[in-house]
């Protein structure tokens, strides 16, 4: 099975120290709090979820179910309005 960009970053974030690691996840997720600033911004939670999921299963759990819910916000965006005309 092919690897996916996100597992290819999780193995190049063990080879960072793991105080590096959780450091620099709980920093992202921090500021990412904060994305209504001008600076920060929002993506900086999934980013930041992503590295901390080297390290924790809670956070590898909270960010595989942000991608699902995204998919399937994004499937049901792209469907099609019922048709009303009929009422």
């Amino acid at each position: 099975m092919k690897e996916s960009r996100v597992e290819k970053f999780i193995e190049l974030l063990h080879s960072f120290p793991p105080w590096l690691r959780k450091t620099i996840g709980g920093v992202l997720v921090v500021l990412g709090i904060f994305g209504f600033l001008p600076i920060v911004g929002f993506w900086m939670i999934p980013l930041g979820l992503v590295v901390l999921s080297a390290d924790y299963r809670f956070a590898r759990f909270i960010y595989v179910n942000l991608r699902w819910n995204a998919r399937r916000i994004r499937r049901w965006k792209r469907q099609k309005p019922p048709d009303r005309s009929s009422i």
